[in-house]
């Protein structure tokens, strides 16, 4: 065999064999992930993000990649990021951290499928129409509990059971929608034992109710 004809036959089998392997890897889909807080509040949820993932057979690095975005507690900032993500042509988009990361993906597309992770009743802030069917594109899970108020209370009245008057802090930057579940239900149980509650938010006082 000709020098000439060996290195052209063995050109010929090195495309293949790229070829070939190319076709043999999996599409890689972009992921992306909208959190409305700071990365450094992210790290636990990357974690766990990336073992579900991989529970699925989706490995970052090998068929799935990850664009995150970080609102750094800057609310308007939610509305941009998750714009930025849709035209990256994410194949689906995470919101957690609050609702308005969430309400943000939803305004951002109707079509990308979005999946939420908050403490909030996603009827109640106009994400879904029904918990068992939440139609449209969007679905996710929501960890809010109905005696997340009362609660406390009930375990401060056991520690101090001759308190009549007791108070709430709140963090301004909390979801809206936790603290006023909150608030209705400690103040439902304030009023049940008899005592005087008071509620704060960053510092100033912004209500209070005598039982």
């Amino acid at each position: 065999m000709r020098r000439r004809e060996f290195i052209a036959g063995l050109g010929a089998t090195i495309t293949g064999s790229i070829r070939t392997n190319a076709q043999e890897l999996p599409p890689v889909s972009l992921v992306g992930y909208l959190y409305a807080g700071p990365a450094e509040g992210f790290a636990f949820r990357q974690v766990a993000f990336r073992k579900g993932l991989a529970e699925t057979d989706y490995f970052e690095g090998c068929n799935v990649a990850i664009e995150t975005h970080w609102a750094r507690n800057e609310s308007f900032r939610l509305a941009d990021l998750a714009g930025e993500l849709v035209d990256r042509g994410v194949a689906v988009l995470v919101a957690s951290g609050n609702a308005q990361a969430v309400l943000a993906a939803k305004a951002a597309t109707t079509t990308i499928p979005i999946v939420f992770g908050l403490a909030a009743d996603p009827v109640e802030i106009g994400l879904v129409s029904r918990l068992d069917h939440p139609g449209g594109n969007i679905t996710g899970v929501t960890s809010t509990s109905v005696d997340i108020g009362s609660k406390p209370l009930g375990l401060l009245r056991d520690l101090l059971p001759r308190a009549n008057r007791v108070a709430m802090l709140i963090n301004p930057n909390d979801d809206a929608s936790v603290v006023k579940l909150m608030i209705a239900d400690a103040r439902g149980a304030a009023t049940a034992t008899g005592q005087e509650m008071s509620t704060y938010c960053g510092g100033s006082k912004v209500s209070s109710r005598q039982g």
